[in-house]
C-alpha cells in the first residue's frame, strides 16, 4: 500500500498532472503528499533569496492545485544538489514512492547532461515512478513493474493488481 508520496518537481514537467491522476485511484487517495522542490546552491544573497521565494510560490501552487485536505499535504524547499536531496529527503521521510519528471534522454545523454532523474533512479533505495515531460496524461491504461531482489521491493506487484480489480477505468 502506497502511503507517503514525494513528488520531487522543477515545476516544468507533467508529474503533478501524473499525481493528480493517481489520487483517483482508491489505493492512492489517502496517502499523504510530500511536494519537494530543490534550489541549487547559491553564492549570491539576493539571487538565492529571489529563488527561494519562487519556489514558495511554486510548492504552494501546486499544494493548492491538488485540491487536498492540508492535512495531507505539505511542502518542502531545500537548497543543494537536487540529485543528492531528493535521495536524502525520500530516505529521511521513508516515502513509498517518488514521483519525478524526466526528460527522456537516452543513457549517454542523461550522463553527459547530468539527469537528476537518472541519478535519483539509480540510487535510490526507493519505488519511483518517472512522467516522461512531453506526455499527455488522461489516464492509466497500464502499469508496468519492475523491481529488483530487495527486501522493500518484494510486494511491488501487489500494488498494480490491486488497483486493476478496484479500478474500473484502469481496467
Amino acid at each position: 500500500m502506497i502511503t507517503k508520496i514525494l513528488l520531487a518537481d522543477s515545476g516544468t514537467g507533467k508529474s503533478e498532472e501524473m499525481l493528480k491522476m493517481l489520487l483517483n485511484l482508491e489505493p492512492i487517495k489517502a496517502a499523504s503528499i510530500t511536494i519537494l522542490n530543490v534550489i541549487p546552491s547559491q553564492n549570491n544573497s539576493d539571487v538565492l533569496a529571489q529563488k527561494q521565494s519562487a519556489s514558495e510560490t511554486l510548492v504552494q501552487t501546486m499544494a493548492e492545485s491538488l485540491k487536498l485536505p492540508p492535512s495531507q499535504v505539505s511542502t518542502l524547499i531545500r537548497e543543494g544538489d537536487p540529485k543528492i536531496v531528493v535521495c536524502q529527503v525520500a530516505d529521511e521521510l521513508d516515502v513509498d514512492l517518488v514521483i519525478m519528471g524526466s526528460r527522456g534522454l537516452s543513457r549517454l545523454q542523461s550522463i553527459l547532461k547530468n539527469s537528476v532523474s537518472q541519478y535519483v533512479f539509480q540510487l535510490s533505495g526507493k519505488p519511483m515512478l518517472l512522467v516522461k515531460d512531453d506526455i499527455f496524461v488522461k489516464r492509466v491504461n497500464r502499469v508496468m513493474v519492475a523491481f529488483d531482489a530487495r527486501p522493500r521491493r518484494q510486494n511491488a506487484w501487489t500494488w498494480p493488481s490491486t488497483c486493476y480489480a478496484i479500478c474500473p477505468a484502469a481496467n
